[in-house]
């Protein structure tokens, strides 16, 4: 469970140690913990048992201005009087950890868990109101999905039914709210688990992966692909919704500027692109409705992948946790550690490639790792 703060709970128990870093504090700025990591007990990768999930409905908190770097979004528990209690000995891992940059943590998260399914979802807000967005979308989504009857039946038909609800609802609350959803929206990520099948559907630039057995090691692979006009099917359906060239449409989708500790100025990374951090604006999303009429759709792609036994894990996270993590990473903490710490280590080490990689900069952090 990690260190998730519980709205409601008097008590949170942490699973952590303090462990000064190795490395001079001026490096750093700010870093978890104030230049403080943190060390869960190492244990060996075992599978888990299977045991039927118990009912509980978890959601982020709603983003708060006053919350400092890397803080913990708090959890907020939906349903029955054990909702609080059957996640804990689900030992699922939540971690959802505001950034280092100048605006509100701009992720949000669900968990619906039931006897014969579990829903789950990641979102990733941008824009001035991306976080009241991505807060519309965790809460929105999950409710369609649940009161969905044909979930059980049919869970394709029941995803992309209830995506195209969320976004004619977040759009209508924008606008009675007069929150401005023109230029703010967000990447969105979920899965269904249910009759040994794992079902993923993403909007955006929200990943899922899974991690499993193969033979003696354990492997982690990436289940969904990144929506930006880089990816060549999205490269042509922006075209044909265009019908004109794409240089139009990059003067439309404006990319998101990472800058690199050794290039201060925009204009000596535009120079070395090799030096560039930095990633389009998505072509699917919630919300966005301005870049609408330049193709950007609701509509998520979805897949199935069928659940064999040597599964250990599926880990749905933002770009703050992914951007440069790699596979080999989360592999190596979901055999090292235990599942329920696992999160708050990926997003420990999320958080130092980031300062690592960037100048003071670090995108908000969530991530949801699942025991199968």
């Amino acid at each position: 469970m990690g260190t998730c703060t519980f709205i409601g709970n008097k008590t949170t128990k942490s699973v952590f140690e303090s462990l000064s870093l190795n490395r001079p504090k001026d490096k750093t700025p700010i870093t978890p913990g104030l230049n403080i990591c943190f060390e869960p007990k190492m244990l060996k990768l075992k599978k888990n048992t299977k045991n039927p999930r118990e009912d509980f409905q978890v959601e982020g908190f709603f983003s708060s201005p006053s919350e400092d770097p890397f803080a913990e979004k708090p959890l907020t528990f939906k349903g029955n009087s054990k909702s609080n209690e059957n996640f804990i000995q689900s030992n699922i891992s939540i971690s959802c950890r505001r950034g280092l940059k100048e605006s509100y943590n701009q992720d949000n998260f669900f968990l619906v868990s039931k006897p014969h399914l579990l829903i789950a979802g990641v979102f990733d807000g941008y824009g001035l109101y991306g976080h009241i967005i991505a807060s519309l979308g965790r809460k929105l989504l999950p409710e369609y999905l649940i009161s969905d009857l044909e979930i059980s039946n049919n869970p394709i038909f029941s995803l992309e039914y209830s995506f195209r609800k969320t976004q004619k609802e977040i759009v209508l609350k924008c606008s009675e709210t007069g929150n401005d959803c023109l230029n703010s929206g967000c990447s969105a990520a979920v899965i269904i688990i249910i009759n040994s099948s794992l079902y993923t559907a993403h909007i955006g630039n929200c990943r899922v992966y899974l991690s499993k057995l193969f033979k003696t090691n354990l492997v982690t692979i990436l289940l969904t692909k990144d929506h930006d006009y880089q990816d060549p099917n999205e490269n042509s359906r922006i075209r044909k919704f265009l019908s004109v060239s794409m240089p139009l449409a990059k003067s439309h989708l404006k990319p998101k500027i990472f800058h690199n500790k050794n290039h201060s100025k925009l204009e000596d990374i535009e120079k070395n692109t090799s030096n560039c951090l930095w990633s389009l604006t998505v072509t699917r999303a919630f919300g966005d409705l301005k870049n609408v009429e330049f193709g950007v759709i609701s509509e998520p792609f979805i897949s199935e992948n069928k659940l064999l036994g040597n599964e250990i894990a599926v880990i749905l996270c933002t770009e703050g946790t992914w951007k440069y993590v790699e596979t080999t990473d989360i592999s190596r903490i979901i055999k090292n550690y235990e599942i329920e710490n696992s999160g708050n280590v990926l997003a420990n080490l999320a958080w130092s490639k980031w300062i690592e990689q960037c100048l003071d900069l670090v995108e908000d952090i969530t991530n949801v790792v699942i025991p199968l």
